[in-house]
């Protein structure tokens, strides 16, 4: 591996900023640039300063942006955003030797190294959060915590709950205004504005209240809009049968796992993660769904504070319903 080069640009900014809708209260410091590794560029944006807590996005084929929100930590934490290989502003090679779950866990802990970060908190979101916890399994000592939001599991067990899930939820003519965007031209060449377009209707069976993408306004890089796709499908072909609860076992960080009672993702995948990590936390939020930060912001925050400055303030709480439906099953 070539050494890496950071190029960074770094920002001081006074008074009151907003990233993601969220408003700082303080003097922050921003960091932005690229890091090289391998003949591709990964994006990195650190906010805020203190603590490194590391901000794993979705997708796969996602960036960094639907995360922002993650920002209001940046008045106590550096809070460290990046886009994955293949999105956002990063770049990347679309093919099966390059798009792997290795490879991503490896440009993690390229931007754990070339900042300098030491031991982090590492928080992942959906699919950011089963890279979370391979990162964990192969590098256990680099982690001050871990908390893993909407993971669903890990391993593919329900991945076709998760899907019947989201066609359930999906309306009638959400279904026929994606199958129109599908068919412009300006969706085929993969322009941002259909792309946008189109993942606003596509989000929406994730949500509780399902006009909030709307609200929201979620937006993506132009990356993300030419390689979602390609990103996506190289990824799940690589997790066609992955399987890791059993490797679980060698993460011994504090570990907090949260998911919306209202998740496509069945609460059993969720709760098996909790059950093989020793010492895990496990909280069900309430009329809340996959996009727990644009959700229950206030109840998330609340929480991730707590956790963040003594983890053994936090408890497991499973709602009722959920708690009925888990003693059902053997884990």
């Amino acid at each position: 591996m070539k050494e890496s080069k950071i190029v960074n640009l770094i920002i001081v900014v006074l008074s009151i900023i907003s990233f993601g809708g969220c408003a700082v209260n303080k003097k922050v410091h921003v960091q932005k640039g690229f890091i090289h590794i391998n003949n591709i560029e990964l994006y990195y944006k650190v906010i805020g300063k203190g603590e490194p807590v590391v901000v794993l996005h979705g997708g796969p084929g996602l960036d960094h942006n639907h995360m922002l929100p993650l920002a209001e930590l940046a008045n106590n934490y550096k809070v460290v955003f990046y886009d994955q290989r293949m999105t956002g502003n990063s770049t990347g090679i679309p093919d099966a030797d390059s798009i792997t779950v290795n490879h991503f866990v490896q440009d993690l802990e390229e931007i754990r190294k070339q900042l300098k970060l030491g031991k982090m908190h590492l928080l992942g979101h959906s699919w950011g959060a089963a890279l979370a916890m391979f990162y964990s399994i192969k590098y256990p000592d680099n982690l001050k915590t871990l908390t893993l939001l909407g993971c669903g599991g890990a391993s593919t067990e329900y991945f076709g709950e998760h899907f019947e899930n989201i066609q359930k939820n999906t309306s009638q003519e959400d279904r026929l205004a994606m199958k129109e965007i599908e068919q412009s031209d300006a969706f085929k060449n993969k322009e941002l504005e259909a792309f946008t377009k189109y993942y606003q209707i596509a989000v929406k069976p994730l949500f509780y209240d399902q006009s909030l993408p709307e609200r929201e306004c979620f937006t993506y890089g132009d990356n993300t809009a030419k390689h979602q796709q390609a990103v996506s499908e190289l990824l799940m072909k690589d997790l066609v049968e992955f399987d890791i609860y059993d490797q679980l076992s060698s993460i011994h960080c504090p570990t907090l796992i949260i998911q919306g009672d209202s998740d496509p993702s069945p609460c059993e995948g969720t709760y098996k993660v909790h059950k093989h990590i020793k010492g895990s936390k496990v909280i069900f939020l309430q009329d809340t769904g996959h996009f727990i930060l644009h959700e229950s912001p206030e109840e998330f925050f609340a929480i991730m504070r707590k956790f963040l400055k003594d983890e053994k303030s936090v408890n497991t709480s499973i709602p009722e319903e959920i708690e009925k439906r888990l003693k059902s099953v053997s884990f």
